[in-house]
């Protein structure tokens, strides 16, 4: 598993929180499956904290997989980083702004726009400080 000596820290944000996503979407799927849409959505509470719908759901399962997917590779885990980053922060803002929902699919709180801004915020971070010569030694061999 030489791969494993060197990694960047956006392909340490691809991983780790692929890994999350995945995770949080497949759960999340178990607490709320509803693919309603429009004015008004409404979720269930995901570790009585998080507003959840199949949606929110979905899009943590397709951004958690891209992150798995690109994780081995550099410099798409430098753009899925950036790009994850900024659709985070777009989902936090867009979700403090309405309240309760993002573009009529996505049931959120306080507590998921606290969540959206974080991994938006390490997903950008990650990205731009990641290039040639940014490696992080994740295995010590």
């Amino acid at each position: 598993m030489g791969f494993l000596n060197r990694w960047t820290w956006a392909q340490c944000f691809a991983l780790l929180f692929g890994i999350a996503l995945v995770a949080g979407g497949i759960v999340g799927l178990t607490v709320n499956d509803t693919f309603n849409t429009g004015s008004g959505i409404n979720g269930d509470e995901f570790m009585n904290m998080f507003e959840v719908n199949g949606w929110t759901n979905v899009v943590h399962l397709a951004t958690g997989a891209l992150g798995l997917l690109v994780a081995a590779f550099p410099k798409a885990a430098k753009l899925f980083a950036e790009i994850a980053g900024v659709l985070y922060l777009a989902i936090a803002v867009w979700g403090m702004i309405d309240g309760g929902e993002v573009a009529g699919l996505m049931a959120i709180n306080a507590a998921d726009n606290v969540l959206h801004l974080g991994i938006g915020f390490v997903g950008l971070m990650a990205g731009l400080v990641s290039g040639p010569g940014t490696h992080y030694k994740l295995v010590n061999r």
